[in-house]
């Protein structure tokens, strides 16, 4: 990956966090971003049909987290799929307490649907409006008041 692809995908992260980070209140957390120009490691055999395009590591008793972005994995990725897997990854964050080996694919279920749930009410609330603005009118129509000088003394 050259530079000019790894600080173009890394600019298109980063301005997903910075549309979501404050909203959903991570502000409390200490949130590390890092991204990395090469693809992750398979940790097992299982995930040989699966790339792995960012991961959450959360310590939720001290609110430190690092979310590690693999940029070649990103760059397949258009926007609206990249803001959804950004979302999820901070889901995680908030479900690291309650995080089990046991129970990873219920909180994979879980973080996916938050994502999308919270990308659905974004769209929902700040879609825009179909509903024509009037115009405004010109300052001459106006009728103006002229304010008085105060004098000083």
């Amino acid at each position: 990956m050259t530079d000019k692809e790894y600080n173009a995908q890394r600019t298109r992260v980063r301005k997903i966090i910075k549309k979501w980070h404050q909203s959903l209140g991570l502000n409390w957390w200490r949130v590390t971003y890092t991204f990395k120009r090469e693809k992750a490691e398979r940790e097992n055999d299982e995930d040989k049909d699966w790339a792995t395009t960012a991961k959450c590591i959360a310590s939720p008793n001290y609110l430190d987290a690092t979310i590690i972005f693999y940029l070649p994995e990103v760059a397949t990725m258009p926007d609206e799929e990249l803001e959804e897997t950004v979302l999820h990854e901070m889901m995680h964050i908030f479900l690291s307490p309650m995080s089990t080996k046991e129970k990873n694919d219920e909180e994979e279920r879980v973080a996916t649907t938050l994502a999308r749930a919270f990308i659905s009410i974004y769209k929902d609330l700040f879609k825009p409006s179909k509903k024509k603005l009037p115009e405004k009118k010109r300052a001459s129509k106006m009728p103006q008041k002229r304010l008085k000088k105060e004098k000083t003394t």
